[in-house]
């Protein structure tokens, strides 16, 4: 998704028993990561999410841990993180009940970067160049949009704040918020913000959207903003992604639907032409999609050819991957397998590659992401690999990027105007650099 650190989801049919799980695991993620068993039952599909916690009948859901840093989410001159502090741990493996983690203490929330209208949720407009703790505590999910946040603590309680123009943040009228602000919201599984619109997927499968709609992007047949939650006619949804106007949603069996602006064929529909309600993409077997500004990435996936990359949508910079700068109206295939995820920025993306042995490379492309704002000098065409490994999750923002890795660390680059990579100043960087948290 354009701004967030979205749901990673693998499927596989099986009859469930230990050995399967653990084969699984291994076989996509390497015998070295720790994980988190959320339910555990018989069922007809093994469904993994990172960082999601969620429970629906017969299904099993698995996370990724690390040790410290749960998710980051990378707004448009923002980032905001999830850090645990003092957690009790079990071996490597951590157990939940009824979807409620008892075991899991200390989530801390951190912001830095852009504060012009209070996104970092830290009662000021004062920008920040270093983490800082905003006053939110257990927090399961973060998603950043543009420039305003979504959070979802362990209980089930939904907060947003910052800039609540069109409506975006879920409450009665437009005020703008500098702190969180509770929303009245429950049985949130996961949450994607765009630029202006917000969806969210509930615990039974269902989709609901806000905010801004002028090209279709709420999904609901109109053109009109909603200022609170609202069903889309959409069901058995897994996972969802908001783009600038544009929204990708993934359906249990694999299905890949798009709604929204298609201006430059970021829809995948074979036209130009918006939509404003969901529309099947003839592209099957989907493992994940990621919206960028106007660009979209999906990752397929079957047992004979594993992972595959498909993207389309606007390509001015390179940002399809594709070798070109021609922009795409249908999915087409670019050359890098083994991807178990995939992010975009505002016109960057990138992906991360698995061995099957616990090692994963991380990709770039498209504008190089430490240039200024806008101006896109530079950019690659081909996925290029970074000199990063291990990585765990990445977050891609408007020119920015911030990934953590599997030695339980958090590294930033791109532009830095604003102080959004979190490294003590606002000099840009060109490689990925370590931040710094203090306790």
């Amino acid at each position: 998704m354009m701004y967030t650190n979205k749901a990673i989801l693998f499927r596989k049919k099986c009859s469930f028993n230990i050995l399967i799980l653990k084969n699984f695991i291994e076989n996509i993620w390497g015998k070295h990561y720790p994980i988190e068993i959320i339910h555990l039952i018989n069922a007809s599909y093994l469904e993994l999410f990172n960082p999601n916690l969620s429970i629906r009948n017969n299904d099993i859901y698995i996370r990724k841990l690390n040790n410290d840093i749960i998710s980051v989410s990378c707004g448009c001159s923002h980032t905001v993180a999830i850090i645990r502090i003092n957690n009790t741990k079990n071996g490597d493996i951590f157990t939940a009940s009824n979807g409620k983690n008892s075991t899991m203490t200390g989530r801390k929330l951190y912001s830095w970067g852009d504060n012009s209208y209070g996104q970092l949720g830290l009662a000021d407009d004062a920008d920040r160049n270093l983490p800082t703790e905003i006053n939110l505590d257990d927090v399961r999910e973060i998603s950043c949009g543009f420039e305003y946040n979504m959070a979802m603590t362990t209980d089930g309680t939904f907060y947003s704040w910052v800039r609540n123009k069109y409506g975006k943040l879920g409450m009665v009228g437009n005020s703008d918020r500098n702190l969180p602000v509770k929303i009245n919201l429950d049985n949130i599984m996961s949450i994607s913000c765009g630029s202006c619109h917000t969806i969210i997927i509930t615990t039974d499968g269902s989709l609901y959207s806000w905010g801004r709609n002028d090209s279709g992007q709420l999904g609901l047949g109109d053109t009109h903003d909603r200022n609170l939650p609202v069903k889309i006619n959409l069901d058995n949804i897994l996972s969802v992604s908001c783009g600038d106007e544009h929204t990708m949603a993934v359906t249990i069996d694999g299905g890949l639907y798009s709604w929204g602006l298609n201006d430059v064929g970021e829809l995948g529909l074979g036209d130009f032409m918006n939509r404003n309600l969901p529309t099947k993409i003839n592209l099957n077997n989907i493992l994940e999609v990621s919206c960028g500004y106007w660009h979209t990435i999906a990752i397929t996936v079957d047992d004979l050819r594993g992972s595959q990359l498909y993207s389309w949508g606007w390509n001015e910079y390179g940002q399809l991957g594709l070798g070109g700068t021609n922009n795409r109206n249908l999915p087409e295939k670019i050359n890098l397998n083994n991807i178990s995820e995939v992010n975009c920025g505002h016109s960057h993306t990138t992906a991360v590659a698995t061995n099957g042995l616990g090692q994963s490379k991380l990709y770039q492309w498209g504008a190089d992401s430490d240039n200024k704002r806008y101006s896109h000098d530079r950019y690659n065409k081909l996925p290029e690999e970074m000199s990063l490994d291990n990585i765990l999750s990445v977050s891609c923002g408007e020119t920015h990027t911030v990934a953590a890795t599997t030695d339980n660390k958090l590294y930033s680059w791109g532009w830095n105007g604003f102080g959004q990579l979190g490294l003590g100043d606002e000099n840009d960087r060109e490689l990925p650099e370590e931040i710094t948290f203090k306790f």
